[in-house]
């Protein structure tokens, strides 16, 4: 049976340090499941714990997912006015649900963004919340987050991933700024929580590329599939300084699927982003919303205009090169330098 103390205890930390809300605040859960629906009763138990104003937006076991019904929604939300928003997914029992939902995934998004803090949970578990990432310590991690963002990673122009077993890629990010979910403003984030990334702004609704090449080695977990990888199969892709997948090799044939979400008409998936997890509480399970928090990995997501698949590495080394050209160890083996 779940603990119920202690998942009420975790979510009402995330409440009032990764969403900011105080009392007399509130926020919307959106539940698009029966099992999402659960989990929004304990973040209902949380809010009143606070004295936060909850309301819930539900769907049963619908699992709709189609972009038309977010404006919707949004009306709804609006006649709320709320502080934040909290949207619930679970793929534990719909996989392949994550290539499906991804365009009504961006549509929320852009309708969301700089309207309300917004914690987006696709996937998200009460295993979670009870003893997984929901069960950091959210203050220690937004102080965290900001000494990397501001002691490690200023004035960051391009950095270079490597790993014992054969991750050598390159990322380019220019004058772009890192983003972060802890805490979640009103750019949005994921719970849980528990990253540093570098991705640009979506344009006309569509993921615009990074500049990035080289070779990935992904040996814990890849997005789109929930499903572990045998570090003895690893997925491997080549990226060529075009930007775009040159050839990728699955160390298992379930992997293959992945093919609809990095291949299209003329058009094959380019870099999208570079993540830096930093939740200590995160275990790896082969659930990406999970699993791309742990710290100790790092990932790389790859895709076309309108797909972002996750590839997870374990113990990357990854250096930082300033504007003045400067060497900055970020991460070594996995482990975060102080130095």
């Amino acid at each position: 049976m779940p603990d119920t103390k202690k998942i009420i205890s975790n979510i009402s930390n995330a409440l009032r340090y990764n969403l900011n809300l105080n009392s007399e605040d509130s926020f919307v859960v959106i539940a698009h499941d029966n099992s999402s629906e659960e989990i929004a009763k304990y973040i209902e138990r949380s809010a009143k714990s606070l004295n936060i104003n909850y309301s819930r937006i539900c769907f049963g076991n619908s699992r709709p997912y189609k972009k038309e019904i977010v404006p919707s929604i949004i009306d709804k939300i609006e006649n709320i006015d709320p502080d934040a928003v909290i949207r619930l997914f679970n793929y534990e029992n719909y996989n392949g649900y994550e290539i499906k939902e991804l365009d009504m995934r961006i549509a929320w998004f852009d309708n969301v963004k700089s309207k309300w803090k917004y914690a987006h949970a696709p996937g998200i578990t009460l295993k979670m919340m009870e003893s997984g990432a929901m069960s950091a310590d959210f203050s220690a991690m937004n102080s965290f987050s900001n000494y990397i963002i501001n002691n490690k990673l200023k004035d960051i122009r391009k950095f270079h991933i490597t790993s014992s077993e054969g991750t050598d890629y390159w990322i380019i990010v220019d004058d772009l700024k890192p983003q972060t979910d802890c805490p979640i403003n009103s750019d949005g984030g994921n719970w849980p929580p528990g990253e540093i990334w570098y991705e640009k702004p979506m344009e006309n609704n569509e993921m615009m590329p990074l500049k990035g090449y080289g070779k990935i080695v992904c040996n814990v977990s890849v997005g789109n599939i929930c499903q572990k990888i045998d570090k003895n199969k690893p997925i491997i892709v080549e990226v060529n300084e075009e930007n775009q997948i040159e050839n990728i090799i699955y160390g298992e044939p379930k992997f293959e699927k992945l093919n609809e979400a990095l291949f299209g008409n003329n058009e094959k998936a380019f870099t999208q982003e570079l993540g830096l997890p930093i939740n200590f509480k995160a275990n790896i399970t082969g659930n990406m919303l999970e699993d791309e928090k742990k710290a100790g990995t790092a990932h790389i997501a790859l895709g076309l205009k309108n797909t972002h698949v996750d590839f997870l590495m374990w113990k990357p080394t990854i250096v930082g090169y300033n504007s003045n050209e400067d060497e900055i160890v970020i991460m070594n083996r996995g482990v975060y330098d102080f130095s």
